[in-house]
């Protein structure tokens, strides 16, 4: 009997440790183009706002990315400086609540292959973590999580990121 309360005493303490010490800050990665600094700036401040903003990964953005360009620097795990620290592309991913891949719809050619195997690319690495953001037409294309507007984007960040 002694041994039976001794243990559910150190799992109660171990979940309670737990509980206190769990993380929950958002880092979020962008891919693609360049998100505006006005919805850059906003998604940080709604994260701070309520507390949950870690870090943001902005140096993997590239004016008129295509698909073909981001796939190529996940197989390469391209290294970027970020807040004076080396991080690669993949740890980027696997440690990100949250990515955000903008892509312009005249940027890609055989769009929806690409895209597909950028998606599945991706979730792969990350466990499904990946919002698209981009034009209606490309959404069309996809079964995965897609905005057209920064207000639809941040009506999912507030519903299920930041919960």
């Amino acid at each position: 009997m002694k041994k039976l309360i001794y243990i559910i005493l150190v799992v109660s303490m171990i979940f309670i440790i737990y509980i206190v010490k769990k993380d929950n800050k958002i880092q979020y990665l962008v891919l693609g183009n360049p998100l505006s600094d006005s919805i850059t700036t906003e998604l940080t401040n709604l994260l701070k706002e309520k507390n949950k903003y870690e870090n943001s990964i902005l140096e993997f953005q590239k004016e008129d990315s295509t698909i073909t360009e981001i796939l190529k620097d996940i197989k390469n795990n391209k290294k970027i400086k970020n807040n004076s620290k080396e991080v690669s592309i993949n740890n980027a991913l696997v440690k990100s609540e949250l990515i955000v891949i903008n892509i312009n719809y005249s940027t890609v050619k055989d769009l929806d292959k690409e895209l597909e195997t950028l998606l599945s690319t991706v979730k792969h690495i990350t466990k499904e973590k990946v919002v698209l953001y981009t034009k209606e037409e490309v959404c069309k294309l996809t079964t995965s999580i897609c905005f057209t507007t920064f207000a639809e984007l941040k009506k999912y960040i507030e519903s299920v990121i930041i919960r």
